[in-house]
């Protein structure tokens, strides 16, 4: 869920793994699987939707549970759509 999927071959690129970390360094960033030119975008809407989301569930979670379950939710608000914002696409 949280890693994005290759348009061409559709299977999930690990964006912590040792095959795209290990083109950190390159310009082009190519799929570990199917060898295809990606380039990697964040989507701002996907951001705000997610974040939106996680913040509404930590003011629940701290009226239901208390100040640190609502801490845990508000942290999480910033780290989870971060990744998730970010999609495929192929290279030109």
């Amino acid at each position: 869920m949280l890693d994005p999927c290759c348009p061409s071959c559709s299977r999930q690129i690990k964006l912590f793994g040792a095959e795209w970390q290990a083109q950190r360094a390159s310009k082009r960033k190519v799929c570990p699987f199917c060898g295809v030119a990606l380039r990697a975008e964040w989507k701002a809407s996907t951001f705000l939707l997610w974040c939106c989301g996680f913040l509404a569930l930590s003011v629940v979670a701290g009226i239901l549970f208390g100040a640190h379950a609502a801490a845990l939710l508000f942290v999480s608000a910033f780290i989870v759509p971060l990744v998730t914002s970010l999609h495929l696409y192929r290279d030109a």
